[in-house]
C-alpha cells in the first residue's frame, strides 16, 4: 500500500481530467483521491495543467485546514 493517503487521479485520458475552478478551462484539472476511502476529495482540491497560466493548486491539507477553521 501507498504511504501516501491522497494521491492525484492517475493520468488515462482527458475525459478523467476536469474544468478547473479557478481559470474554467475544460480538461485540465487533476483532482486528488482519497486512497483509504476510494473516492474523491471535494471539487475544488487538485491542480491545473497549466502552471503558468493559471497556477490553481489546492492540496488536501489546505482544504483540511480550511474545513477545520469553519467549524
Amino acid at each position: 500500500m501507498s504511504e501516501f493517503r491522497f494521491i492525484l487521479e492517475p493520468y488515462k485520458s482527458s475525459k478523467n481530467r476536469y474544468y478547473c475552478p479557478a481559470c474554467g478551462k475544460k480538461s485540465v484539472f487533476t483532482r486528488y483521491i482519497d486512497l483509504e476511502l476510494k473516492e474523491y476529495l471535494d471539487e475544488t482540491v487538485g491542480i491545473c495543467s497549466r502552471l503558468q497560466k493559471c497556477g490553481y493548486h489546492y492540496p488536501p491539507k489546505a482544504f483540511f485546514e480550511d474545513v477545520e477553521a469553519l467549524s
